[in-house]
């Protein structure tokens, strides 16, 4: 997976240079990340700040009693800090672009929607009108719905995220999803297509039939031995080792009845008659 490269030798403002990341996508920042990210820098707005109170209290002596001179003079430091902190840190070139000192030490950084580096004025429109400009105008109630916002929100933008366009990668993250660089890419399409081929190419590309598979051969077979003749004695004919079959047997006709003898009696009769 490629690092991160902030000034592409073919940058443009195309989503496809910087695609949307996913819901949840693993290249987001983790929100405890970001949560220290703005700890530190609000810690190394501080320091200059509160080096400047004490040399302002100390120069001003007993001039400045109430503390208004040192009160003053810490609220503009502070705007100036914020104004200067913010959009010069973020446009810096090379690897640390869109990288505070914060998000630097915690390896997040600030990528814009199209691809494109962030500029001094888009960092001024995330971090100084997104962020503490509203805040101070709606007397910090901005502040508690801005930052809450990015707990619920899929991509883990917060409202100055929403407002200057803008997405908090892992410093170490690719622009491309992960989910789609393990895809494997479609194949380009040749231009100008291929001319179709020929009758003889396509002849020659048909497939050949497959041989025809030759029949098993018969099993020899075996001949059966006959049993050795025995020679007939002299002045005898040869016994024939077969006779012919005999004709099957007729059934015997069925005997027909015999007419009955005549009486005598009634021969004696007819001649008396």
């Amino acid at each position: 997976m490629s690092a991160y490269e902030p000034y592409p030798t073919d940058a443009a403002s195309t989503d496809a240079k910087a695609p949307q990341p996913l819901e949840d996508d693993e290249r987001l920042a983790s929100r405890w990340r970001r949560f220290w990210a703005i700890v530190l820098d609000g810690i190394f707005i501080a320091i200059p700040v509160f080096v400047i109170a004490i040399v302002v209290a100390v120069s001003t002596g007993d001039s400045d009693a109430d503390g208004t001179a040192t009160a003053i003079t810490i609220y503009a430091v502070y705007a100036l800090a914020v104004l200067l902190y913010y959009p010069l840190t973020l446009s810096r070139r090379g690897a640390h672009n869109g990288q505070t000192f914060g998000k630097q030490l915690m390896k997040v950084r600030v990528v814009t929607s199209e691809g494109v580096p962030v500029t001094f004025w888009r960092g001024a429109l995330r971090d100084v009108l997104g962020t503490t400009v509203l805040s101070v105008m709606t007397s910090g109630i901005y502040s508690l719905i801005d930052y809450p916002f990015g707990l619920f929100d899929k991509r883990r933008q917060c409202l100055h995220d929403k407002i200057a366009k803008t997405y908090v990668y892992r410093a170490d993250a690719s622009r491309e999803p992960q989910a789609l660089t393990d895809w494997p890419q479609p194949a380009q399409a040749q231009w100008p297509p291929p001319a179709a081929p020929s009758p003889t190419e396509r002849w020659q590309a048909w497939p050949e039939p497959d041989a025809p598979t030759p029949a098993p051969a018969p099993a020899p077979t075996v001949p059966q031995e006959q049993p050795p003749r025995t020679p007939a004695p002299a002045g005898e004919a040869p016994q024939q080792s077969w006779a012919p079959p005999s004709a099957p047997e007729r059934p015997a006709a069925p005997e027909k009845p015999k007419p009955p003898a005549p009486d005598n009696d009634d021969a004696y009769r007819a001649f008396g008659a």
